[in-house]
């Protein structure tokens, strides 16, 4: 079996392109579980999503981007006041299938919840979206 040199392995780690799953998992954080407005929530998820896409959380499968919207609104009304949905470091990614830590509450207060949320995308857009929520505090 033949190996890459060090000094090529290298080369392409810096001239990789940023994925664009991780991206999309960025856009989709503020754009759709930051948006308080189900018309505007919608219009992003028309832009992101496939038509078929579906979010899967531990109890649920919502199939759609109508019911993947009443899904966000759902967990956005368990949300204090001012809260919101922030990345708690860097985007993880490869073959299609993206992670994203994530915590949710009012800035510069403990979070009220964690989690990760790990997109799979086709043709550049999201077609599958799995919430793990850590716990509720």
């Amino acid at each position: 079996m033949k190996t890459m040199p060090r000094e090529e392995i290298a080369k392409l780690s810096v001239t990789m392109p940023r994925l664009r799953s991780d991206e999309l998992l960025l856009q989709n954080l503020t754009r759709v579980f930051n948006e308080p407005s189900a018309e505007r929530r919608e219009a992003a998820m028309a832009e992101l999503y496939t038509d078929d896409a579906e979010l899967l959380d531990a109890r649920h499968t919502f199939v759609g981007r109508a019911a993947m919207s009443f899904a966000v609104a759902g967990l956005r009304a368990r949300m204090p006041e001012g809260g919101v949905f922030a990345p708690a470091g860097l985007t993880l990614g490869h073959h299609g299938a993206t992670l994203l830590r994530w915590t949710a509450g009012v800035p510069h207060r403990m979070p009220r919840l964690t989690g990760t949320t790990m997109a799979m995308t086709r043709e550049d857009r999201i077609e599958r979206l799995y919430i793990f929520v850590d716990a509720w505090s």
